[in-house]
């Protein structure tokens, strides 16, 4: 009757420990790494729409560019998914750095899909030839709105769709309707008689700039900018890092409810090898306008 080896019993154990442990690591690193399309959904409630009617609203930001396979096929697509009424783009859809080709795709096909409203970031201002690319969007179709409101109506629902510069126009713009103002909550100043018969919703770049937002009647605001935090770590860190709010940022991606209002924070499209983004893949955002029964 053979002996059995203790010894052989520890090793083919520990080996089996080791190797379980890779299995698990490299399984735990290619969702970290995820770099694929999602999609994020949200629904947002307001006695302000009636009759059961609802309202799909799709917001992209912070694409600069990017390039999602042939013809940016699978991004469109994926917003044609969506089944929206209308779509945000909430900024930093051209990047100051990398070509406007990925741009120009997507600006040409997305009107096609549903009707588009655009508010600049701040990669647009510092690309120093805005006035060039507003009038590029604009030749696409789609509404760009600078201190300006769109009343619509969808299934329905009276909605005013509101939308401000970013920031960052003061220092690049020599645009006199905006520098008549002195910022951000000077160009918000605009918003101040907005009725409550409508559902109030504003395109703003800066998440960070929720304070002032919150001042005005405004139910639903759209921003991006962060890029979800960068860095994340489910359940226990929702950013790392975001421009304009440093380390650990308050709004790094997400749903914020302040008093009677909404805001909803793209995590964006962009990513590079140079900043990877860590259980944060890009984004697109769907939000569903109900009526509160």
């Amino acid at each position: 009757m053979p002996v059995k080896n203790p010894e052989n019993k520890k090793r083919i154990y520990g080996r089996t420990v080791i190797l379980l442990s890779l299995i698990a690591l490299a399984a735990v690193s290619c969702f970290a790494f995820y770099t694929g399309l999602t999609v994020r959904n949200y629904v947002v409630e307001s006695a302000k729409v009636t009759g059961g009617a609802t309202v799909k609203i799709v917001a992209i930001a912070d694409l600069h560019s990017r390039v999602y396979g042939e013809d940016q096929e699978p991004l469109l697509d994926m917003i044609a998914a969506q089944k929206p009424d209308m779509i945000a783009l909430a900024g930093d859809i051209v990047d100051n750095k990398a070509q406007d080709t990925g741009a120009k795709m997507f600006l040409r096909a997305v009107p096609k899909i549903a009707p588009v409203y655009y508010v600049s970031g701040n990669h647009e201002f510092q690309t120093q030839r805005y006035d060039e690319i507003k009038k590029m969007i604009e030749g696409y179709g789609i509404t760009v709105l600078s201190g300006e409101r769109k009343y619509i109506t969808i299934n329905g629902a009276d909605l005013c769709v509101c939308g401000i510069d970013d920031p960052a126009a003061f220092e690049y713009s020599d645009d006199p309707r905006i520098l008549k103002y002195k910022d951000a909550d000077g160009m918000l100043s605009q918003f101040s008689d907005l009725g409550d018969g409508t559902f109030n919703i504003l395109l703003a770049h800066r998440p960070e700039l929720i304070e002032s937002y919150a001042k005005y009647d405004f139910d639903l605001v759209l921003s991006g900018h962060t890029h979800g935090g960068q860095v994340r770590i489910p359940l226990v860190l929702n950013g790392a890092f975001a421009p304009d709010q440093g380390f650990f940022p308050k709004y790094a991606g997400g749903r914020y409810d302040l008093r009677d209002m909404t805001m909803i924070v793209s995590r964006g499209l962009s990513f590079s090898g140079k900043a990877p983004r860590v259980f944060n893949p890009p984004e697109v955002v769907s939000v569903c306008i109900e009526g509160k029964k």
